[in-house]
């Protein structure tokens, strides 16, 4: 029984700590995505793989303070320039951003988040007219298309702006993977008896 426990908090222990940034792209550039209130944009983001959603964050520019809203859609293969709002896989509202016109980056941890494929489309919406997104190159880790933006709340009507959104998402390795280690330490626990 004690076994057991002791296999099962370091199993917790190391799923917090494995966390692995699996996507990240940094802004580089000013504002260049400010749109009416309301609008979603969303990016193609293939991460290094899938797992579960641990946190993620993106980088803005805050004219004046406004929420946020933001999704991840599957990539779907048929169809691998639309998200569609029908398949949406988590939604995250009412983050908070200040204004006052300062870049930030806005980092949202999430505990018991959903599990995530490697493709997903990650979209944000501002609430107010008072936030913009920034511009990005290429992704340091995992990749995005610069040709490849959609507008899930307009049925996916796609946009080429040349290049792509700072975006960074965090996840757990799968659990299945996590159980695995948790029995082969119970087994090796129960040998040493």
């Amino acid at each position: 029984m004690r076994a057991s426990f002791i296999a099962v908090a370091a199993l917790a222990l190391a799923s917090s700590a494995n966390a692995e940034v699996v996507y990240q792209n940094n802004a580089v550039g000013p504002s260049n995505l400010l749109f009416t209130a309301g609008t979603e944009i969303a990016d193609d983001v293939h991460m290094t793989m899938g797992g579960q959603l641990s946190s993620f964050s993106f980088q803005y520019q805050g004219i004046a303070a406004t929420s946020a809203t933001v999704r991840f859609y599957p990539n779907d293969a048929a169809n691998s320039i639309n998200p569609v709002p029908a398949n949406l896989i988590a939604e995250f509202t009412g983050i908070s951003l200040p204004g006052g016109g300062a870049t930030g980056i806005k980092t949202v941890p999430v505990v018991g988040g959903p599990a995530l494929p490697a493709d997903v489309w990650m979209s944000v919406e501002f609430i107010g007219a008072n936030g913009g997104m920034r511009q990005a190159n290429a992704a340091s880790i995992g990749w995005s298309s610069t040709s490849q933006f959609a507008f899930p709340q307009f049925d996916g009507q796609r946009g080429n702006y040349g290049f792509n959104v700072p975006l960074t998402v965090e996840v757990l390795p799968t659990p299945g993977a996590g159980a695995l280690l948790a029995i082969a330490g119970l087994g090796l626990t129960r040998r040493r008896r």
